[in-house]
């Protein structure tokens, strides 16, 4: 019999995609579009209590995102200038921060002038991020993620840059 043998890269490129698409797969969101968003109860940085129910009639973004990300924090102006933009339009975003230390999402908050009025913490204890409560039940892998609902609660678009999201508000609102 004789042996088939393949080049080395072959076996490289292989490793490659399958790393690659198991990464994509893993890193999808657990809810997708056209599905009720999960409720859910919580307190925001003033101390009142939060529902995500309370905010049904306005097209909502839930945006997980963190003091320490990068990412999310370059992208923290362009939302807030949207919230800007839309708020009136019965707009708002759900801000829902996922950390360990809590004075660093405060001091976040105010470093980016985040004004729309719902902050939340999600915090956790350990070394894992996404074991948080609320990122666990929304299935958040990584930061920033978001999730787009309508006015009955309903997810409309999932993980929006902020210009999709500007374009989608301008479409619907």
């Amino acid at each position: 019999m004789k042996k088939v043998k393949f080049p080395f890269w072959t076996g490289f490129l292989l490793v490659i995609l399958l790393w690659y698409g198991g990464r994509y797969f893993y890193f999808q969101p657990t809810f997708d579009v056209r599905e009720q968003a999960p409720d859910f109860e919580a307190t925001l940085l003033n101390g009142v209590p939060f529902k995500l129910k309370d905010v049904r009639g306005n097209h909502v973004l839930v945006h997980f995102w963190g003091s320490w990300c990068g990412p999310c924090r370059q992208e923290n102006p362009a939302l807030t200038a949207i919230y800007n933009q839309y708020q009136e339009k019965k707009f708002t975003i759900v801000g829902i921060a996922i950390e360990k230390n809590s004075n660093n999402w405060r001091q976040a908050i105010e470093r980016d002038q985040l004004n729309y009025p719902y902050h939340i913490l999600d915090q956790t204890s350990n070394f894992k991020f996404f074991d948080a409560p609320l990122s666990k039940l929304y299935g958040v892998k990584q930061l920033p993620s978001n999730f787009l609902l309508d006015e009955r609660g309903t997810i409309i678009a999932v993980n929006l840059t902020p210009p999709q999201l500007e374009a989608h508000l301008k479409e619907k609102l």
